[in-house]
């Protein structure tokens, strides 16, 4: 049986991933190939960057349509009010934990006359308090939104998640933040669950959002436009930024270099405690010799596969993620719990950020801490999952 999968629907890593890739690596380029402006882009960098969405899809819908023959639905799961408690305790235990730091600093970075610089000196030697901080956050406003939807409490949790996160210095979190929210809300919303109806005033407020967070990057970097034209050219490479560092990857990385996969267990051994491994992103800003602000480059997923094996790994890169998160969406749609569908919502926010953070460090610095989190609050609390029907019935929608 082929089972449909609709367009918009939030909940499907490979609509999420592939949006996530239109808006930060394919659609600038693709625009300004539409109005004849020349980027000085390889040939074959346009090749990778249009063939790796497509051959990503293409092995997700082959799992979905031909290896996998049950039909899956997501119902509506029933909300319990005693966990609350638990969720509130999670967040606010993250609030007050970057505002401890922010007292001991004695300093707010974003409010600071050089953010970029000081976000980078706040950082020093408290990675693993703002990993730990964040995932609290992320964990409790989630589970938050899956129990209870929308609501006054909702909004006073967006926030002081939102707030506090982009008090670091850090936008990107800040907004990922308010969409694995949105995500939340949806995963158990009724209304979208079984019509597949999407509130379009949230995706508004979203879509506002992201030129917003483009902005506060260009003022934490000391951005003060002198004029309209000075600011268009600046948000040009905001959205061009990720597909010029692919091209660079593919006009200087040479053959005799490819990481034939040893990139990936590098970039994992960066997690472990006492490590001198840098991830691959500090690695080829140094291999380029590009000078900019920052300690590393987006390398974006074609661009991992490209320096592993060129081409063709941008080509098995692609195929091979594909697989693994249809396998994955397959996994976490099979029951009806909270747990699954928070899995779920952090999957969709995996495939959002990885276009150009790369498969690594969005696992290590994202994923990972969110899941231990998880894993200490389901050995806190004995009964978590609260599960309100057997394996998913037949349907249509999914």
């Amino acid at each position: 049986m082929i089972r449909k999968i609709r367009l918009f629907d939030l909940l499907n890593p490979i609509i999420s991933f592939n949006i996530s890739y239109l808006i930060f690596i394919s659609g600038a380029p693709l625009v300004f190939l539409i109005l004849g402006i020349n980027l000085h882009y390889k040939e074959d960098t346009y090749l990778y960057i249009y063939s790796y969405p497509f051959f990503c899809t293409i092995a997700f819908i082959f799992f979905q349509f031909f290896l996998r023959k049950r039909k899956i639905k997501l119902n509506k799961i029933k909300s319990l009010n005693n966990k609350n408690f638990k969720y509130f305790m999670n967040f606010s235990a993250g609030i007050l934990g970057f505002y401890y730091l922010f007292y001991q600093a004695d300093s707010i970075p974003l409010l600071s006359d050089n953010a970029e610089t000081l976000r980078v000196e706040f950082s020093k030697g408290k990675g693993t308090k703002i990993l730990l901080f964040t995932a609290l956050i992320y964990y409790g406003s989630i589970n938050y939104f899956i129990n209870n939807g929308l609501n006054l409490k909702s909004f006073i949790l967006i926030l002081l998640g939102t707030s506090t996160i982009l008090f670091l210095g850090f936008r990107s979190p800040a907004f990922y933040y308010l969409l694995a929210c949105f995500l939340g809300y949806s995963s158990n919303n009724r209304k979208y669950l079984t019509k597949g109806a999407i509130n379009y005033k949230l995706i508004l407020i979203l879509a506002i959002l992201l030129p917003i967070a483009s902005l506060i990057g260009l003022y934490r970097a000391g951005f003060s436009p002198s004029s309209s034209l000075e600011l268009f050219i600046n948000m040009k490479h905001l959205f061009l930024v990720n597909s010029n560092n692919f091209n660079l990857i593919v006009e200087g990385y040479r053959e005799t270099d490819f990481q034939y996969g040893a990139s990936f267990i590098n970039d994992f051994l960066v997690g472990i405690p006492g490590s001198n491994n840098e991830f691959s992103g500090v690695k080829l800003k140094k291999y380029l010799g590009i000078d900019f602000i920052g300690q590393t480059m987006t390398v974006t997923l074609p661009g991992e596969g490209f320096i592993n094996l060129g081409g063709l790994g941008v080509i098995l890169h692609s195929i091979i993620l594909g697989f693994i998160i249809s396998f994955l969406n397959e996994l976490f749609r099979i029951k009806n719990n909270t747990s699954n569908r928070f899995y779920l919502v952090i999957l969709n926010i995996f495939c959002l950020r990885i276009v150009t953070g790369g498969i690594m460090p969005i696992l290590i610095f994202v994923v990972i801490p969110i899941m231990i989190i998880k894993a200490i609050n389901s050995l806190s609390f004995k009964h978590n999952n609260y599960s309100i029907s057997t394996p998913n019935q037949p349907n249509t929608l999914n």
